[in-house]
């Protein structure tokens, strides 16, 4: 699944390519990919302005005139991209590539066509991701469901301490849940928690205040060189040549299970913490 870094990647794209242009169409092949009603969602999109690309956690918000919002949520194998006359340029789950002279596919579900003949492309092979168009009120709603933003002012230490005090589930657990770190998931928890020396298993409540600083400090670490990097999942689709993003080839333990530690050389292990395949070093991590 696409994360905070992939998405941010897809958004600053994204922002960069569509504010200011205006859609003059949208088709839908695949009704469940829109939530609400379809010809509603058609209808109230036509003919609005796109003023910018946000995101809050893993959910892309584009502003919209006339009060509206435009939310993008790509789940575990959704990709969204953006075709022009000379440019073509993608993000999300890194499968199938895509080449320019294959748009749409079989897994294009929604297609909005900009004044300027641009397209953009809302691809998902196993049909997770979704788009709904909502009000003012209702972006209030959504946005408020999630928790800090890991690389905003307001994501401290003595924020981190807080949403750990009292948890006696793990601390990977705490720190996938969106309702308190949004963004966050399985590739940058299982680095950050590398980077810290914490064994994402332990029981929250257990973890120190030192440790707390050091996975504090680690998040931010991990996850600005990975937006430097363009992601881990992110293919970059431009003039129909794709490429991974470059975070992919410095990924510590996400990933290597019975391969070395960079750190330690020893076997890196594998264990499943809430469902999720999770790799540690027994030696770097305590």
């Amino acid at each position: 699944m696409p994360e905070l870094p992939e998405v941010e990647t897809v958004r600053r794209d994204l922002h960069r390519l569509l504010r200011g242009q205006w859609v003059k169409n949208v088709s839908v092949n695949k009704e469940k990919m829109v939530r609400g009603s379809t010809s509603l969602f058609k209808r109230n999109l036509r003919g609005l302005l796109v003023q910018g690309v946000k995101r809050r956690g893993k959910l892309l918000i584009f502003s919209m005139t006339d009060d509206k919002s435009l939310l993008v949520h790509m789940k575990m194998t959704g990709q969204m991209i953006y075709q022009s006359k000379q440019t073509l340029v993608g993000g999300g789950h890194g499968q199938p590539r895509v080449k320019r002279d294959e748009l749409p596919n079989k897994y294009t579900h929604v297609v909005i066509v900009f004044g300027d003949g641009a397209r953009l492309f809302f691809n998902d092979m196993r049909q997770f991701g979704y788009m709904r168009l909502v009000n003012a009120k209702q972006l209030e709603q959504v946005v408020k469901r999630f928790g800090v933003e890991p690389l905003s002012k307001a994501f401290t230490p003595d924020k981190l301490r807080r949403l750990v005090r009292g948890r006696k589930t793990s601390l990977k657990n705490v720190l996938l849940d969106q309702r308190g770190v949004a963004g966050l998931g399985n590739i940058y928890v299982d680095e950050l928690c590398f980077l810290a020396g914490v064994r994402p298993m332990r029981r929250a409540d257990k973890v120190t205040d030192r440790e707390i600083v050091k996975l504090h400090k680690a998040a931010i670490n991990v996850l600005k060189r990975a937006i430097a990097a363009r992601g881990t999942t992110f293919n970059s689709y431009r003039d129909g040549l794709g490429g991974e993003g470059k975070f992919v080839r410095m990924l510590k333990v996400y990933g290597r299970s019975g391969k070395l530690c960079v750190r330690c050389k020893t076997i890196l292990k594998r264990v499943k913490i809430g469902g999720r395949g999770t790799v540690y070093c027994p030696v770097c991590q305590k």
